[in-house]
């Protein structure tokens, strides 16, 4: 049988018999292994693990409690959450929520994140509501059939093509799907289509609610993906323009969005809008803009940092004479010799739109 009949007959995707989750004993390993320069650190590990199992806890109800030195104490003990993309964008075991409109690149960036974190050695568990393989695939090959090569560690989840499923299957089959895949993070591209293919519209709020107690009690990293509502392409993003619930801006830890800039078709810029860890880096006066490339081999669609800049800059419309004038410069500084990139550098202007501007003056009759 070859790999293709294997493929189609379903032999990569029978699932595996369920075995004991081991990420909460990683995740205590990984405690322990941070005290094992601190006897005394060492000493209270076992007061960590009765903490953990609820020995020093009252309870009532759902409800549990205990003095706040001893939840204090407890807390020091444990691995301090890190970054682990963009510089604080997206932090370790917190809910973080990537959001957009329509074709500005939501699944480009998610798919993004996932690799690069992978590359970290975490394991990433991408959870794809959004492309079919063809689809997907063409976004990472180029023109000769050079497909990219991602890390081992990222995995990439879809619906089976004859599944059938309601709110409560597709849910637990996510939760599933990640204790079987042993992913440390995970990303739902989208909450949105989660929303519109189950009967009632408080499916993603079920969702979050059990991606919570994942992430609390295995210390997971959950990255949503969601759609903004209906709004003017020029006013500046809030959290009020996430699509859905209020709840889900509610429950989240973090949010930052993503948005074309109306003056350059092809640059996006990324802008924090929800921080609980760190403090806002990229907010309305300092958003990161990124060109959308394919790379060097033409094969991987990502966003390329390029820049900072202030949102309104990036909103705010071009008119014909200031397009005219940056025109003129990209002419000037392309005859001193300056690269594309060297003059997209310079100017507040991508290196595709330095290259259209070259072309748009050898058309001109100037």
């Amino acid at each position: 049988m070859t790999i293709l009949e294997n493929f189609i007959a379903g032999g990569w995707t029978k699932k595996a018999p369920v075995q004991e989750d081991v990420r909460p004993y990683i995740f205590d390993n990984k405690v322990k292994n941070n005290l094992v320069n601190n006897q005394e650190s060492l000493n209270n590990f076992d007061v960590l693990q009765k903490f953990k199992n609820g020995e020093y806890l009252h309870r009532v109800g759902a409800l549990e409690f205990a003095p706040a030195n001893d939840v204090l104490m407890a807390t020091s003990l444990e691995p301090v959450p890190q970054s682990l993309w963009g510089d604080g964008l997206i932090i370790e075991n917190e809910i973080t929520i990537l959001f957009s409109d329509t074709n500005t690149g939501k699944s480009v960036l998610a798919v993004q994140i996932g690799n690069d974190i992978a590359k970290t050695g975490k394991v990433v568990l991408y959870i794809d509501f959004e492309l079919s393989r063809p689809q997907f695939r063409g976004r990472y090959t180029n023109d000769n059939g050079d497909d990219y090569e991602f890390s081992p560690n990222f995995i990439r989840c879809n619906v089976g093509q004859y599944s059938c499923y309601d709110e409560e299957n597709i849910i637990n089959d996510i939760l599933l799907a990640c204790g079987d895949s042993g992913a440390e993070v995970i990303i739902i591209d989208n909450l949105t289509w989660l929303e519109s293919h189950v009967e009632k519209g408080e499916a993603a709020i079920h969702l979050m609610r059990k991606l919570i107690e994942m992430k609390n009690s295995h210390g997971l990293t959950v990255i949503p993906i969601s759609h903004t509502t209906k709004r003017l392409l020029n006013q500046s993003l809030t959290i009020n323009d996430l699509s859905g619930s209020s709840k889900i801006g509610q429950l989240i830890d973090a949010a930052i969005t993503i948005a074309k800039s109306t003056k350059e078709p092809n640059l996006r810029f990324i802008k924090q809008l929800k921080v609980r860890t760190g403090s806002f880096k990229y907010d309305s006066d300092n958003v990161l803009v990124c060109e959308l490339s394919k790379g060097e081999d033409n094969n991987f669609l990502h966003f390329e940092p390029i820049r900072t800049a202030h949102e309104a800059e990036m909103l705010g419309a071009i008119d014909s004479e200031t397009r005219d004038s940056l025109v003129d410069s990209v002419h000037e500084l392309s005859l001193k010799g300056l690269s594309q990139r060297q003059i997209a550098d310079i100017l507040p202007i991508s290196k595709t739109t330095v290259r259209n501007y070259q072309n748009r003056y050898n058309e001109s009759d100037r």
